[in-house]
């Protein structure tokens, strides 16, 4: 959850001012929250009805124990639940100062600091929880739907998330090199026409879209490939996208020439970024 304010740098202390009393002083009106509980809960129908929404959190939910195995789409019950004394608990149990990062661009290290300190000086410090502790242990989900395609991930743990740089590295790269597209996939090299997955739509009709995936937490993360395919078709992708994955740790299977390309891109985007 993040608060973020944009001014001229001569108003920065009336910035720092409004932004901290937004965080720790919100006016939780009962009409609004009831108001906004409304909007949640159709944002979150339309999210639910989104494949790859679903799939990433379906991926969480049953491969993890632990922290990460909560949804991240939550149920109308437990929406249902929610009120203002509901928010107001929530606030004090997470707005502490272990848990809070305030950061600012284009301004003086020190300058910040004076203006900070004496707003932020007396939050709490003691959160009376510890660090949830996430374990991957795999797993399988499936849910009917009323569609006439399906979409499936195959996916696998990347042991050490953000904090092993290599393995991160390395699973970007293979991202990019996988690449993926869909039915109306076009434009220049790099866009996945010349990717390793891409191939696969053009091949087989059945194949509405493929690509590969990651979603990448502090210690943990998930790689894999997604398609939308139809369902009759669904064991062969699921062989296709295992024989990809296989191809990849298999010595000569690779390209020089995709993996250079891969690489150039993936530092591409990045410098862009």
């Amino acid at each position: 959850m993040s608060y973020s304010y944009g001014a001229l740098k001569t108003y920065m202390p009336e910035m720092v001012e409004v932004l901290v009393d937004c965080v720790r002083n919100p006016a939780l009106l009962d009409w609004e929250v009831k108001e906004e509980i409304m909007n949640l809960k159709a944002e979150l129908a339309e999210a639910s009805s989104n494949p790859e929404t679903f799939l990433l959190d379906a991926l969480h939910s049953s491969g993890y124990s632990g922290a990460l195995a909560n949804p991240l789409i939550a149920s109308e019950a437990s929406i249902s639940r929610l009120n203002t004394d509901v928010l107001e608990e929530f606030l004090a149990l997470n707005y502490t100062s272990p848990r809070i990062v305030l950061a600012a661009s284009g301004v003086d290290h020190d300058e910040l600091v004076s203006i900070a300190e004496p707003l932020l000086s007396d939050i709490p410090t003691a959160t009376g929880t510890g660090k949830p502790k996430s374990v991957y242990v795999g797993g399988e989900y499936r849910r009917a739907a009323d569609s006439s395609n399906t979409d499936l991930a195959l996916a696998f743990e990347l042991p050490g998330g953000w904090l092993k740089e290599k393995e991160f590295a390395t699973a970007s790269v293979l991202q990019a090199l996988l690449g993926g597209g869909g039915v109306f996939t076009w434009g220049r090299p790099g866009k996945g026409l010349h990717s390793r997955l891409n191939p696969l739509v053009n091949e087989f009709d059945q194949i509405k879209s493929i690509s590969a995936f990651k979603n990448v937490h502090s210690n943990t993360g998930i790689f894999g490939i997604h398609t939308s395919t139809e369902a009759a078709f669904v064991p062969k992708v699921i062989d296709l996208a295992a024989r990809e994955l296989t191809s990849l740790a298999t010595p000569g299977q690779g390209t020089l020439t995709m993996l250079c390309s891969s690489v150039i891109k993936l530092f591409t985007v990045h410098l862009i970024a």
